[in-house]
């Protein structure tokens, strides 16, 4: 498959800006062939290594409806609870465990971690609230400012504060749980 190939080259050029985008295809693809555990433990690995970069897949709208679609397309076939856990085992991953992974050199056993409690949405302020949903959509805090008309530091308090008072460690937790409170 020339997804792993790209990958397994841009690993060897330490490619830190390729090789999170070669993982968020490889998920794609795997989820259009019907493995969407795979998918959502790509997705999450990806997500993490999107994070030093600050703008996941270099952000554009067009890839950022393939990763949504993706996402909603494993969530459907695993249920939101199975793909939130499979997504966060992902997330557990160190980045050469991920790459490696990807590259299907290590069996799908993932690092446990344990989801964090369902929270309702009267914890964040309104303001906090649309944050939310505005990092649910994939933006980075410079888009968001953008959006909102706040400074980029304004945004990344309230992705901060969001994290804190929802007991979450990432941006992806943030759009999974913001996905079950609009479905509530």
């Amino acid at each position: 498959m020339r997804a792993r190939e790209s990958l397994r080259l841009k690993r060897v050029l330490n490619d830190r800006f390729g090789i999170p985008f070669c993982v968020e295809l490889l998920a794609w693809l795997a989820g259009l062939g019907g493995d969407a555990e795979r998918a959502a433990l790509l997705l999450g690995m990806g997500n993490k290594m999107w994070e030093p970069i600050g703008v996941p897949l270099f952000g554009s709208a067009a890839l950022r409806d393939w990763s949504v679609g993706c996402r909603v397309r494993s969530a459907e076939v695993l249920g939101a609870d199975a793909f939130e856990a499979a997504f966060q085992r992902g997330s557990g991953f160190t980045f050469d465990a991920a790459v490696a992974y990807a590259l299907g050199e290590q069996p799908k056993a993932a690092p446990d971690t344990s989801t964090a409690p369902r929270v309702s949405a009267s914890a964040l302020t309104k303001r906090e609230r649309e944050v939310a949903l505005l990092v649910a959509r994939g933006m980075g805090n410079r888009e968001i400012a953008s959006a909102l008309v706040i400074s980029k530091r304004t945004a990344e308090t309230h992705v901060e504060n969001i994290l804190t008072k929802l007991g979450f460690t990432s941006r992806a937790q943030i759009a999974a749980w913001t996905a079950r409170q609009r479905e509530k």
